[in-house]
């Protein structure tokens, strides 16, 4: 029988980590056993503390600063053959284990990618998480490896892959992008997956504001990862971007006034994005 170990790297997130536990605890039982593998990557607040009050967790400790080491040394504690990750300020849906024991069942797939979902009444979430979730079923239903990505903060992959494709690059970022696009010089794309149904809430984008500020961050690190000449694939053309947009239309029913705010919304998100690129231009040159 499969064995899920879900891996979870913590770094001062006192704020967050209790809610993500409970929801790990409060999760519809899967058949499947599984473990939940914490790892303090040198915490100077409350976290550890925190994680202590769930003895049913293993709890571990990285000293190599950074979540790819933290997550490789939960690696190799890890007694699973499913490895499931998490970050510590996102919260699973009560069916996240037993999504990935389902989806997991085929032995055709070797990683998921899973959603964000939006929570509350914020039309504003809502609208960029149908972008969100429309970009990631055209990128993972194309036959394009070089659009696809990882997303650690919800994501699954095979043990499998990791003795075949070697554990996580110890980078600050992009490593698990790196990881999937390494396995698949030697597979079909078939076998990566986008499973919307496989969610979490990522508790710092539950407002319009949070949203924006993690955009910024990921243009800052897009623009980091590119200065290293790391080519870790392409983004969407103008064209695929416009399919993008208007399948979230389609699936949200917008009328002609939620259209225009949409678009104003995706407008406002690409200018933080863009910010986010250029400030780490500025501090490139430096």
């Amino acid at each position: 029988m499969s064995f899920i170990s879900v891996i979870i790297p913590f770094y001062n997130v006192e704020t967050y980590i209790g809610a993500c536990l409970e929801g790990l605890y409060k999760q519809i039982a899967p058949s499947m056993p599984y473990e939940i593998i914490l790892i303090d990557n040198n915490s100077t607040d409350t976290s550890a503390s925190i994680a202590s009050r769930f003895p049913q967790a293993i709890l571990l400790s990285e000293p190599r600063q950074g979540a790819y080491a933290a997550r490789n040394r939960g690696l190799k504690a890890a007694k699973g053959d499913i490895m499931a990750f998490t970050d510590p300020d996102c919260v699973p849906a009560e069916d996240w284990l037993t999504t990935i024991e389902t989806t997991m069942a085929s032995t055709d797939v070797d990683i998921v990618v899973g959603s964000h979902s939006a929570r509350g009444a914020y039309r504003a979430l809502t609208l960029f998480a149908a972008h969100r979730e429309a970009r990631n079923e055209y990128i993972f239903t194309s036959s394009d490896p070089m659009l696809y990505y990882g997303l650690c903060n919800n994501m699954v992959i095979r043990k499998s892959v990791f003795e075949s494709s070697g554990d996580f690059e110890e980078n600050l970022r992009g490593s698990d992008t790196r990881l999937v696009r390494k396995y698949l010089d030697s597979h079909h794309c078939d076998s990566v997956r986008y499973v919307e149904r496989l969610s979490v809430r990522h508790k710092e984008t539950e407002s319009l504001r949070g949203q924006l500020h993690k955009l910024y961050v990921h243009g800052d690190n897009a623009m980091n990862v590119n200065n290293t000449g790391d080519q870790l694939g392409r983004d969407l053309n103008r064209v695929e971007r416009n399919k993008v947009i208007w399948a979230a239309v389609e699936k949200k029913a917008l009328g002609p006034f939620g259209i225009v705010y949409f678009f104003l919304l995706l407008l406002l998100g690409r200018v933080f994005w863009t910010a986010g690129a250029m400030s780490r231009r500025l501090k490139n040159r430096e």
